[in-house]
């Protein structure tokens, strides 16, 4: 090689050297990047779980707060309803003793009263009868009201005690129905009773499954018009449980009251039909305490439709 060619290829190598050296350092560069890069995606991974843990265990002091407080509501909430439950039976039985007074003193007074009916004048006998009938019908008024204020007070504490004993229904619908012959002759209604399809015993509270009657028949007998029917009808579906009906021809339920009508704290006011009171409730909370349901519909043409269901015991 000349010596003209010689510089050329030293140039050559140097050129080459230099670009070897910036290609390591950018290479040197790019690792002290990436390690950066790395070691910053952990310090933000570490904060992001850090961050989910705070929030999980913040999420967890509140909801057991909440829990706590439900409980201590529940339990503030069982304490009064005991509270209620026993002022209202103090008050019941502080109410019977005088009216038990009341009410054996009345029976006493219309026993000398038909014992001396010969003696006495016929007509302040008459007067006197008729002032009897008013004071023994307050006070049998007065004790079904307790009757009813006991019932809700258990109801409210679940202690409505069922009693379920083998029923003749067919049989025992008809007892009922004998219970309110004077109130529809006095408006001259027709109380039917319909048994047709009916089969077999029912096991059910006797003494309960009355007061869901008198309730249901007693109101029917309120609401309905003169010389109207009263139809109470029972039967037995197949699916094992026995339905039982009472219609009236009245002028029926408005739809706003038949969603609330079975609400224990629900009050009708002073309409048509203020006169429900606790009945309804009370009856609801018997019937599903036999595994049944009560409902009301609108009758075809007129009238209400009271129904509730129990099982008959069928398998």
């Amino acid at each position: 090689m000349n010596e003209a060619g010689r510089p050329s290829l030293l140039k050559l190598q140097r050129g080459l050297k230099e670009l070897e050296g910036e290609i390591e350092k950018d290479w040197r560069e790019s690792a002290v990047g990436a390690a950066d890069l790395k070691e910053n995606a952990a310090v933000v991974l570490f904060a992001v779980a850090i961050c989910s843990l705070l929030t999980v265990a913040v999420l967890f002091l509140f909801l057991r707060s909440l829990v706590e407080q439900k409980k201590m509501m529940d339990l503030r909430r069982e304490e009064i309803s005991r509270a209620r439950k026993e002022i209202v039976e103090v008050v019941a039985h502080d109410l019977r003793n005088p009216l038990s007074l009341i009410r054996m003193s009345l029976i006493r007074m219309s026993l000398i009263r038909m014992s001396l009916e010969v003696l006495s004048d016929p007509e302040n006998d008459e007067d006197n009868g008729e002032v009897l009938g008013i004071a023994q019908r307050g006070v049998k008024q007065a004790f079904e009201l307790i009757g009813l204020i006991l019932d809700h007070a258990r109801l409210e504490t679940g202690g409505l005690i069922i009693q379920r004993h083998p029923c003749d229904l067919k049989e025992f619908l008809n007892e009922q129905s004998v219970l309110f012959t004077g109130l529809c002759a006095e408006k001259k209604i027709k109380l039917e009773i319909d048994c047709s399809t009916l089969r077999d015993m029912i096991p059910c509270d006797r003494v309960r499954i009355s007061q869901v009657l008198s309730n249901l028949i007693g109101n029917a007998v309120k609401f309905s018009p003169k010389e109207s029917r009263i139809i109470v009808s029972a039967e037995t579906l197949d699916d094992g449980h026995v339905v039982v009906s009472v219609r009236d021809h009245g002028r029926g339920i408005p739809a706003e009251a038949k969603q609330r009508i079975f609400d224990r704290y629900w009050q009708t006011g002073k309409g048509e039909y203020s006169g429900i009171g606790l009945g309804l409730a009370i009856s609801k909370g018997i019937v599903e305490a036999h595994g049944g349901r009560i409902w009301v519909e609108d009758a075809d043409g007129a009238g209400s439709l009271f129904y509730f269901s129990m099982p008959s015991g069928e398998s």
